[in-house]
């Protein structure tokens, strides 16, 4: 199909709670998935996006009593903000100095993966195009 593929930068999975979770203030910052098990997994899905519940699958965050796949993605905001939830997020495998509320690593897991970008071959980014991935490019590496 003629596609070239740029990397822009590494990722690990983590997890992210929001303010309705008992996690979001605390100093936890490893969690397992026996600890979420009674929280609601949120997970976006688009047509033109796979969602990250294979990760799930892998990171063992799979045992949930429900699920609520959205495709909005502010409505992640919402739910995790108004019921004990959780959603797997990519982080930048770069230094961080300090996490998000509510955003903890996994236990006993490390699953990584990269950004990429996938464009047709021959053709060439736009000036406001090739700024943005140098943008996202600064920003994961």
């Amino acid at each position: 199909k003629r596609l070239s593929v740029h990397s822009l930068g590494s990722f690990h999975a983590e997890v992210q709670v929001g303010k309705a979770s008992p996690f979001y203030h605390s100093d936890v910052k490893i969690i397992g998935p026996e600890q979420l098990s009674k929280h609601t997994y949120v997970t976006y899905t688009a047509k033109e996006y796979v969602p990250l519940l294979r990760v799930s699958r892998l990171t063992g965050l799979d045992q949930f009593d429900s699920v609520i796949n959205v495709s909005d993605c502010t409505d992640i905001r919402t739910l995790l903000d108004t019921i004990p939830s959780y959603t797997i997020v990519p982080v930048p495998d770069k230094d961080i100095p300090e996490h998000s509320p509510g955003q903890m690593k996994i236990k006993d897991t490390f699953h990584s993966g990269e950004f990429v970008m996938i464009h047709k071959r021959n053709d060439v980014l736009s000036p406001i195009e090739t700024r943005f991935v140098e943008i996202v490019k600064s920003t994961l590496q």
